[in-house]
Order: C-alpha cells, then structure tokens, then sequence
C-alpha cells in the first residue's frame, strides 16, 4: 500500500523531467522533426492505463502477503525471461565470432 506515493512521485518526476528536459535538447525551429512516436504512444497508453487501473483495484483489495508473492513472481518470470535472452543472445554473438576466426585458430581451441 506504501507503493502508492511513490508511484506518483515516480511519475510526477518523470513528468517533470520530460517538460523541462526537452528544452535541454532543442534544435533548431527550421528543421522538421518529431519529438513523439504517435504510433508506440496509441499502442502503449492504453495497456498502461488498464494495468494502471487493474493494479490500483486489486492493491485495495489484495493483502499484503498476496502482492509480495504475485511480485516476487513476476520478478522471477521476467528474470528467467532475461536470462534465456541473454544466453542465446551471447550463444549467436560466440558462433558468429568463431566463424570469423582463421582455420587454424579454430583448429586450435
């Protein structure tokens, strides 16, 4: 329940930092660009905000000992999600870098 404050001191920061960050980048006015990626925003808002709602109902309702527990699952899935990334990631970037090897390098290992 603590989770609360600081998720909107979290997002208060971050708004903050991004309508006042933004003048720490500027360019110059006569060349076009885009500072916002419309087509990941209609994408992303409306997860964030039904997740946002879900959560804040079921943090009402939960005990305690039930968001820990779905936390540190969620935790766990991500994390081995990561890993198994990572491994294959690192096992692709191994074969490519001994395919470059000279044939007697790779006679030697």
């Amino acid at each position: 329940h603590e989770a609360i404050p600081l998720a909107l001191a979290t997002v208060f920061g971050a708004s903050l930092f991004s309508t006042f960050g933004t003048y720490l980048w500027l360019k110059h006015p006569l060349v076009p660009h885009r500072r916002i990626a419309y087509d990941v925003v209609v994408v992303l808002m409306p997860a964030t905000l039904m997740g946002t709602t879900v959560g804040v109902f079921l943090n009402k309702i939960c005990p305690n000992w039930l968001i820990m527990v779905l936390l540190v699952l969620l935790c766990a899935v991500m994390g081995k999600r990561t890993l198994d990334k990572a491994r294959k990631g690192w096992a692709k970037e191994s074969r490519a870098m001994y395919e470059t090897l000279p044939q007697a390098e790779r006679d030697d290992s």
